[in-house]
Parts: structure tokens; C-alpha cells; sequence
């Protein structure tokens, strides 16, 4: 359905939204009564699927019409709509502490409202199942953004046990600034707090958390596409004066864990051509050496735009994931591996599409890790685009239009799924894999590993098959196009 999965996705968000253990999507649309689209919630199916049911209806005159929807949110009486806003950014974060996340969305206007700022945050508090509700009004009485609210990040700022949010502004003629939001007890917010991250042409284009300083209390990033970004120590839960991050450049993104096993938070900054690792001085938590990787782009100038930290190849350290605004398939991500020292290699140095050959063209604004087939290792879900449109490709309009991309992690090796080792996968296949499951057949560790498909909450090659496995062997048999048997391993 291309209204499902052809739209201006800005971000894609990961989190287990109905609280069964498995990973699901959001992607965070925007233009969407220019393009006709909305923002899309996907609920982990379990088999390597996906359902997809639109968040919420733009604005009331759709949430009214009976032939509109279904919508995975209600929107009360006296409640906002998303209208036609853009948003470069929406967290998953269980707000109230019931063990399902809530959606936050920063927005800004991209046309004209029908009503409320055009430059806000919205609140979908989660109701269970995959269903939300509206209730900005409740956690937000009052906001108001001088700038444009462009990236969120969540962290406990205070240790008092409830989640609290900082949204990042872009400048618009006057101060940049990082906005906190105090979580009061798990019911609204406090009146927020800025932290001012300087005057003149500062963008702040992200925000993110580490204990820089190791005192148990999280310091907060500001990351300045104009400039260096600049790190606020906090005092806690108070924060001191921002200052100047020593050797960072103009950055798009930024994201912290440990890069080399010391124990103590890095970060990496991302931007035009580098990716900047900021290695913690164990000598003096709080200090950082900062070793720049370049990552030149074909053409030149096309920007880094958003990093993912993970280990991508299981070998125990954080490997880095990077996407870029380019039309260049082969430049649109990067993928450094760590060899545990914060040290990396370029797993993309022949191009992205080495590694994601059917990555296409697109820009790409989003990247984000998760296990979606519960098999052990990450997958890459990558999202875009910004002006590019599919049109650039098809003639076809709206603008902002690109798909979406799912890349599975071929690094653990999943059964085969030809059972009886015949050269191919066909019902044969499909009853003999049965037969294990229900155990009419004892079959050899042979059989047992090609018979062992499904990622079921478990590496596939443990020798246990299941139902599950008798499923993906049966699709794999339909020639379904999402299962992908793999008889060798291969790198990721």
C-alpha cells in the first residue's frame, strides 16, 4: 500500500510498542496532507513481518469520516492533530512507567495550521495492543519554542526514576538552545528548562546523553551543524554552563557509548566527510581524545546525517552505522567496524552497495538498529528522504517520497530450509520439517540445522525446531521474498 510505505519519512523510531518482546517500527512522516500520507506504526509480527496500521488521522475532519483510517490513535475532543507539520524526530519512551513506551514527536510547520504553534512537541500516551491517545494537553499545559524543536533524546536527568526528554532547537535568528523537560512523577512535565548553547548562527541539530564525567549522572550534547557542539556537566540534575567540546567540528548527529571497553561513555560525532570518535581519558573522565575517520563522499559535500551505535558483528565492541543525504546509492551509508579499541575500518570503503546491493539511490535521513527476526544480531532499518522525492525516479508526485529499507544481518547463518539437501526448497521440504517439529522423525544434526529457519527469540542454528521454522520453511518453499534462507554464513 503505497500510502503504508511510500511516504517523507524523516525517522524511523524502534521500540516495543505493544509489549509482546519483539522490536516494532514507527516511521515519523511528515507533508502529510500534502502527500496524502501518514505517519506509520509497524507492529513485529514475530516472523520477519511487519503489520502496518497509520498512527493517526492529520487533522478532524479525517478523524470524522468513517471511510478514513483505521488509525492506531484517538484523538479526543480538544486535542491536537499533526496537520501538515514536519518532524525530524519522535522517541519511544515509557513515560509513566508502565512498561510500555509512549510516542513524543517534535514538530515544526511545514504549511499553513488550522490551529495551534507551529513549532511544538505532542505526546501519544500508549494505551496497549498498539493503540494511543493524544494527550499533549495533559503532560505540555504550556510549551513554547523559539526556535524549531528538531531532535529528542531521553534520559533520567535527575535519578528520581522517571524518564525525562531534551529537545534540541535549530536557531531561528537568535539563541540555540537545549530544552529540558522534567518528568513530573510519570503524569506531565515541568516547566522547561533551557540550557543556551550560544547566539549568532548556532544550529543545534541533535542531543544525546553520556556520563561524561562518570559521577553517575547524565550530561547532555549539543550537537551544532555550524560550529562545534557543546556539552552540558550536570550538577545533579542541574546543569552548569555549556562548554565547547575540544576538536568537534560542525556535526549532524551524534550518539555515546563505550567505544573501546574501558568502562567509560565515548561519543562519536558525525558530519559533512568524518566521523569523529571521542574517546574518554581514563586519567580524567571528562576529557576526551578525539580520533577523526573520513569518510569522503562521491560526489563531494554530500553530508552524514544521522549515526547508529551497535556491534554489528558480534565480535563485543560498538561498530558505527552512518547514513548521508547523497543521490549516490553506493555513498548513501557507512558502516565502520570496531576492532575493540575505538579504532575502525571501513566496512563500505567499496561502496554501500558491496555490502546493501539493492540500497538504491535515495537519500537517507535515518538509520536504526534492531533485531527484528530475533536471530542474535542487529538489522539496519533506514528511512528518508528530504527534498528528493520518488519522483526523481518515477515522474511521480508528491515530493518527499522514497521507500523504506529493511536490511537483515546475514552474519549468524540460518537453515537452510532445503531440508533433505536436494537442491531445492518444496514441499518435501515443507513435511519433513513438520515431521521434526512434531517429532515423528528424528532427524540427523544435519537435517535438525537445515531444518532450523524460524528466528524465534533465539540464534537459528541451535537445533530446535519448531513450528516457526515449519513456517518460514513453508513460505521459503511459496517463494515469499522475504525469507531469505542462508546455507553459509556470510559476513554483515
Amino acid at each position: 500500500n503505497p500510502n503504508l510505505n511510500l511516504a517523507r519519512t524523516k525517522d524511523g523510531e524502534v521500540g516495543d510498542v505493544d509489549g509482546d518482546g519483539l522490536p516494532d517500527l514507527i516511521d515519523n512522516n511528515s507533508s502529510n496532507q500534502t502527500n496524502g500520507t501518514h505517519s506509520v506504526l509497524r507492529l513485529n509480527r514475530g516472523d520477519g513481518t511487519f503489520s502496518a496500521i497509520a498512527l493517526e488521522p492529520n487533522d478532524a475532519a479525517e478523524a470524522s469520516d468513517p471511510a478514513a483510517g483505521p488509525f492506531a490513535t484517538q484523538i479526543p475532543p480538544g486535542g491536537t492533530f499533526v496537520e501538515n507539520l514536519g518532524s525530524y524526530d519522535a522517541d519511544l519512551v515509557d513515560l509513566d512507567n508502565d512498561g510500555l513506551p509512549e510516542l513524543v514527536r517534535a514538530e515544526i510547520s511545514f504549511g499553513a495550521l488550522h490551529g495551534g504553534s507551529p513549532r511544538r512537541l505532542r505526546v501519544l500516551r500508549n494505551l496497549g495492543a498498539g493503540a494511543f491517545l493524544e494527550v499533549t494537553s495533559t503532560w505540555l499545559p504550556s510549551q513554547a519554542f523559539a526556535g524549531s524543536p528538531d531532535d529528542l533524546a531521553h534520559m533520567d536527568l535527575n535519578h528520581d526514576g522517571f524518564i525525562d526528554v531534551a529537545v534540541a532547537q535549530l536557531d531561528l535568528g537568535g539563541v540555540a538552545l537545549i530544552t529540558l523537560l522534567f518528568n513530573q512523577s510519570g503524569m506531565r512535565f515541568a516547566p522547561q528548562v533551557d540550557l543556551a548553547v550560544g547566539s549568532g548562527s548556532n544550529q543545534v541539530h541533535d542531543v544525546f546523553s553520556l556520563d561524561a564525567n562518570a559521577d553517575g549522572y547524565p550530561d547532555v550534547v549539543a550537537v551544532n551543524t555550524t560550529g562545534p557542539s557543546v556539552m552540558f556537566l550536570s550538577q545533579g540534575g542541574s546543569f552548569a554552563q555549556g562548554q565547547t567540546i575540544e576538536g568537534s567540528t560542525s556535526a549532524y548527529s551524534g550518539e555515546a557509548a563505550d567505544m573501546n571497553s574501558d568502562g567509560l561513555d565515548d561519543f562519536v560525532l558525525v558530519g559533512s566527510d568524518s566521523a569523529q570518535v571521542h574517546l574518554n581519558r581514563r586519567e580524567a573522565p571528562g576529557s576526551f581524545d578525539v580520533v577523526d575517520f573520513g569518510v569522503p563522499s562521491v560526489p563531494p559535500g554530500q553530508t552524514l546525517y544521522d549515526v547508529e551505535l551497535g556491534d554489528l558483528n558480534l565480535d563485543g565492541a560498538v561498530d558505527i552505522g552512518i547514513v548521508r543525504i547523497t543521490h549516490v546509492a553506493a555513498g548513501t551509508a557507512v558502516i565502520l567496524l570496531n576492532d575493540g579499541s575505538g579504532s575502525f575500518q571501513n566496512a563500505t570503503q567499496a561502496g554501500a552497495t558491496a555490502l546493501l546491493p539493492t540500497i538504491g539511490s535515495f537519500e537517507r535521513l535515518s538509520a536504526d538498529l534492531l533485531d527484528f527476526d530475533q536471530d542474535g544480531d542487529l538489522d539496519l532499518y533506514l528511512t528518508g528522504a528530504n527534498a528528493q522525492g520518488f519522483e526523481d525516479f518515477t515522474g511521480l508526485t508528491p515530493f518527499g517520497r522514497a521507500p523504506n529499507q529493511l536490511f537483515e544481518n546475514e552474519l549468524l547463518q540460518r537453515g537452510s530450509c532445503d531440508v533433505n539437501a536436494d537442491g531445492r526448497i518444496d514441499a518435501a521440504d515443507v513435511l519433513l520439517a513438520a515431521r521434526i517439529a512434531g517429532g515423528s522423525l528424528t532427524a540427523s544434526p544435519e537435517m535438525l540445522a537445515r531444518a532450523d529457519a524460524a528466528p524465534a527469540n533465539r540464534r537459528p542454528t541451535d537445533g530446535v525446531v519448531t513450528a516457526a521454522d515449519v513456517l518460514i520453511v513453508a513460505r521459503a518453499a511459496k517463494g515469499d521474498p522475504i525469507v531469505v534462507c542462508s546455507p553459509t554464513a556470510v559476513t554483515p
